[in-house]
């Protein structure tokens, strides 16, 4: 009786091993994150996004409200080349971790698409914080 139990740990531990195995081969092209650095030490790129859409004229003074959807945030590279899209919270906040560059942001769903930026980090902890704009063009 304990030779069949130790036959069946000796199995599982096998098959444990080669599902190991085929993951680690798998995932050797993953885009995994590099650990060897703490993400305090990453650069952010936090905002919320902000509504333009206005019935009628603009009123002196007019301060735009938060745009209070989830919106999909484009983060682009100095060359204006996708990097990732994010998603902001249900009332327009995000936050996003990059290296040191230049980065350009824009709105997804926004039917006017325009990039804001460019936004120079310098060196790793460097954050900054944008104001993006939902404009649906019925200003």
């Amino acid at each position: 009786m304990i030779k069949g139990h130790n036959n069946l740990l000796a199995k599982s531990s096998t098959l444990s091993i080669i599902n190991l195995l085929i993951i680690l081969f798998f995932c050797t092209n993953c885009n995994l994150p590099d650990m060897s650095e703490p993400t305090m030490g990453m650069s952010y790129i936090y905002g919320q996004v902000y509504n333009l859409s206005h019935p009628g004229p603009v009123p002196v003074g007019w301060t735009p409200p938060p745009f209070k959807q989830v919106s999909t945030i484009r983060i682009l590279n100095n060359n204006k080349n996708l990097l990732s899209e994010i998603t902001t919270d249900s009332t327009g906040f995000f936050d996003y971790a990059v290296n040191p560059g230049t980065y350009y942001v824009s709105v997804k769903e926004s039917p006017v698409q325009s990039e804001t930026g460019p936004f120079v980090l310098r060196h790793k902890g460097d954050s900054i914080s944008i104001k993006l704009y939902f404009d649906n063009g019925m200003r």
